[in-house]
């Protein structure tokens, strides 16, 4: 039976001074009720923008052997890219998600689409969290990476968490001018720490045995997604407006069009990392 586990959250544990863990509450905000309806109005699917497409593109690293993997998803949302997983490649998934509100909703997905043996939900923060007896085979995170200030402790308890030849795949952003004011109003609304150039992440892979990696820049592909997601806000305005306030819309189409003129300049753009122990 899927079930969600509720592990104690801390923004900084008093007992271990300078170990930040997570962008303290930003996030939660952003994945909060207001921003799930929204998205359950206008059909957007996946938090991630990408969609199914990366586990299409790597989908061999899901079918190689070993047959039962241990696949865990970093910031897994309201769960639909898991119950992708489980359903094509017949896996058992790990979900890890630091919102309730989105956790919750991840649970009802799960059981609505009968998967309820196949995928776990857990509500934490990523470094506070606690597996026990999991070395991970797959390690699948979209667009979370930026919420973690320090990039060598996510890294480490990858590392850690992970088989001798295990894959990580994301996406997340990069920045090749974090002084640039746009960049800079998208990351403070987002609550992300501006990473630096599309080579940024390699440093960190290398670092703790992900030495076999390839980045991808796919900005045009995020872009596009919330060129889309735009086009539908107007379209199902009035639907919106009786799901979310008129404000909650407003910040949401603000949002995006703060994501759509950090691109224009090509300053801020979206990448996609396939790595490998």
């Amino acid at each position: 039976m899927s079930r969600i586990s509720k592990e104690q959250t801390l923004t900084r544990d008093s007992r271990q001074t300078g170990a930040p863990i997570m962008m303290g509450s930003i996030r939660s905000d952003i994945y909060g009720p207001d921003t799930i309806r929204i998205s359950e109005v206008i059909g957007r699917k996946y938090n991630n923008p990408l969609g199914e497409w990366p586990v299409e593109k790597f989908h061999a690293i899901f079918e190689s052997p070993p047959a039962a993997k241990e696949i865990l998803d970093v910031g897994c949302g309201r769960g639909q890219l898991a119950i992708h997983i489980a359903r094509k490649f017949n896996q058992r998934i790990c979900g890890i998600e630091k919102s309730e509100a989105m956790s919750q909703v991840a649970l009802k997905n799960i059981s609505k689409a009968n998967l309820t043996g196949m995928i776990k939900i857990i509500n934490t923060d990523f470094l506070n969290s606690s597996i026990k007896g999991s070395r991970f085979d797959i390690v699948v995170s979209f667009d979370v990476f930026s919420y973690f200030d320090e990039k060598d402790l996510l890294f480490a308890k990858l590392s850690s968490m992970t088989s001798p030849n295990a894959v990580l795949i994301f996406s997340d952003y990069f920045c090749t001018d974090p002084k640039d004011s746009e960049t800079q109003r998208l990351a403070k609304r987002w609550g992300i720490s501006l990473p630096g150039d599309i080579s940024y992440y390699s440093r960190f892979l290398r670092r703790h045995g992900f030495e076999n990696h390839s980045i991808e820049d796919t900005t045009s592909r995020y872009r596009a997604h919330w060129t889309e997601m735009r086009r539908r806000c107007i379209d199902f305005e009035p639907q919106l407006l009786v799901a979310v306030s008129d404000q909650a819309r407003k910040n949401y189409l603000d949002s995006i069009d703060s994501i759509l003129s950090a691109t224009r300049t090509g300053k801020f753009g979206h990448l996609l990392c396939c790595a490998k122990k």
